[in-house]
This record gives structure tokens, C-alpha cells and sequence, in this order.
């Protein structure tokens, strides 16, 4: 969620803007248990909680370090501007997950390193700021038309979404511990997502690129050392959902064979912040490899940028 600012004398008055997609966090991808394989790089939220069937006590944590705290001197247009916005979208995660009587737990980063809009969607973008501050801009704060404001920066969040194109790098350590052992190093992975949306399109497009390998223990083992994900995410969002297939091929090393996963997701906005999610599919598995996940995820934002 992002928050624009703007200023009339003394007064002040805040219009939340929302970014329905709150992602799952790398360290919960890395751990198999998340809705999604292919997670669509969204702007980031200064706290994020995902808990995906909590009574398989499974859950992650994320957060934003830049945005822990104010930024007064970033404004609209340089979040518009920013092509490598690094510092300001890095995030990093925790999550755990338990499977019989093996607890997972991970850690795992994520940055977008490249984004950009379209010189028309780019326009379209500034236009609708300035048509907010024009309608805020009036001499008296009681003549404001707030249900053309509201309407103003739905329109404004909606154009926000359709950025042309986020290159994303991403990464998670996973440990794993039982009764009858301690926590140790168990896989390890780094990957890449590359999100496009063309203009007046209503798809957006994520392709997905990971490589895994097991760590400690698991890579002496011959068990598991190593695989290539490569895939696809096609998703349609309007203001209270988005809708989601994905198709991630996994190329496994150890054994010489391809597994592929095939799912539907579903994000539902049930107030600002809060997503509830579903997920239904064929997992990489090659038994009981049919899977459905519930869950609900929370997004808290501190970001903050001057539309004046």
C-alpha cells in the first residue's frame, strides 16, 4: 500500500492507495508450502504476514527495512522515475513450515533491480496525479469533491499496477530439524522472476527462472541436490482480486527427470491489507501430488511520497 501526501497551506490529507497483491515471501517458496510458485513482484509493504493452513502451523514473515521509517524527501514523481529502486523494494524474509514430524524453517531476500513504465502509461500516470492535486487544490478544504478524489486515485492505484515491466532477484536458506535431530542446513536457492504487463492489456505476464540445491547433510546425501525451475504466471486483477494460473517445469538433476506443477491462485482483497488466498493444483510431486491451501495475508506500509 502506498500513502500520497498532499499539501494545501497547513492542512494535510492522506489518500490511502492500494496494491492488492501482497507477495509470498522467498523463504516460505523455498519451503514448497506457498499458494503460489511464481510470485508476481508487486510494491513493497514495510510488514508483511502470510499464514497459509496455520493448522499444518505454517507461516512467514517480511519486511521492508527501508521503509521502517519515514521518507519526507521521496516523492511521487521520483517513485515514478526510479528505474533501479534496490534499497527501497529490498525485503527480507522468515518462514516455517511442518511435515510430519520435520520442521522447516527458512530465511530468504528479495529486490526488484530494474523497473520501468511506458512513456503513454508513464504520462497517463502524472496526468492522474495532477488531476488529484487539482481537485484538492481549492481555496476552501470543505469544497473538496471527495467522491471524484476517491474515484481520482482508484484510477491512479489501478494504472500504478500496470507497471510495464519489474525485474525481480530473489533468494532463501532453508533449515530443517526433527525430534531426533538439531536444526541444519538443507537447501539452498536463488532465483529470478520478470514481470511484464503490456499497455491496455488486461494480463500481466511473470516468468520464472530458480535454481535449488541441497546444503549440509542433504548435498552428500545424493538426495535432492539440485534442480532448474523454469515457468510461467499469467494473472487478471481488477480492485478486489486477482486471479492467477501458473505452469513451473522442474528439472531434477539428481535423478534425471522433469516434474511439472500446475495451479490456480486466488487473491481476495477483504479490506485494505488484508488478502485472502486460495490455491488449488498438481504439485511436482509424483504421488499425492494434488494439493488446495487457505490462507490470509496482511500488509502493513509505511511508504510515504509527496504528490507536490
Amino acid at each position: 500500500m502506498m500513502v500520497l501526501m498532499a499539501l494545501y497551506g497547513r492542512s494535510q490529507m492522506t489518500l490511502p492507495i492500494n496494491d492488492l497483491n501482497i507477495p509470498t515471501s522467498p523463504a516460505f517458496v523455498l519451503l514448497d508450502k506457498s499458494p503460489a510458485s511464481i510470485e508476481k513482484p508487486s510494491s513493497p509493504k514495510a510488514l508483511a504476514v502470510s499464514l497459509v493452513n496455520v493448522w499444518e502451523k505454517s507461516g512467514a514473515v517480511e519486511f521492508t527495512p527501508y521503509w521502517f521509517r519515514d521518507r519526507p524527501a521521496y516523492t511521487f514523481r521520483d517513485n515514478l522515475q526510479n528505474r533501479a529502486p534496490v534499497f527501497q523494494t529490498f525485503a527480507i524474509s522468515a518462514a516455517t513450515a511442518k511435515v510430519d514430524t520435520v520442521t522447516g524453517l527458512s530465511i530468504g531476500f528479495r529486490t526488484q533491480f530494474f523497473k520501468s513504465y511506458s512513456k503513454a502509461l508513464s504520462g497517463d500516470i502524472l496526468a492522474k496525479a495532477k488531476e488529484i492535486i487539482d481537485l484538492l487544490s481549492v481555496e476552501n478544504p470543505e469544497d473538496i469533491d471527495m467522491a471524484a478524489v476517491n474515484n481520482a486515485k482508484k484510477e491512479l492505484n489501478y494504472l500504478q499496477t500496470k507497471t510495464t515491466f519489474i525485474a525481480e532477484l530473489a533468494g532463501a536458506y532453508k533449515g530443517e530439524s526433527s525430534p531426533s535431530r538439531s536444526l541444519a542446513a538443507a537447501k539452498a536457492g536463488i532465483w529470478l522472476h520478470l514481470r511484464y504487463t503490456p499497455d491496455k492489456f488486461p494480463l500481466t505476464f511473470v516468468g520464472l527462472a530458480r535454481y535449488t540445491w541441497g546444503a549440509g547433510a542433504v548435498a552428500h546425501s545424493g538426495r535432492d541436490t539440485a534442480f532448474f525451475d523454469y515457468g510461467i504466471n499469467l494473472s487478471y486483477q481488477n480492485e478486489d482480486f486477482d486471479i492467477q494460473a501458473e505452469y513451473v517445469n522442474r528439472r531434477d538433476f539428481s535423478e534425471r527427470a522433469n516434474y511439472d506443477r500446475l495451479a490456480i491462485v486466488v487473491n481476495y482483497q477483504v479490506i485494505p491489507g488484508i488478502v485472502a488466498v486460495a490455491s488449488l493444483g498438481k504439485d511436482f510431486k509424483r504421488v499425492n501430488n494434488v494439493f488446495a491451501l487457505l490462507g490470509v495475508k496482511f500488509g502493513i506500509s509505511r511508504e510515504v511520497a509527496k504528490l507536490n
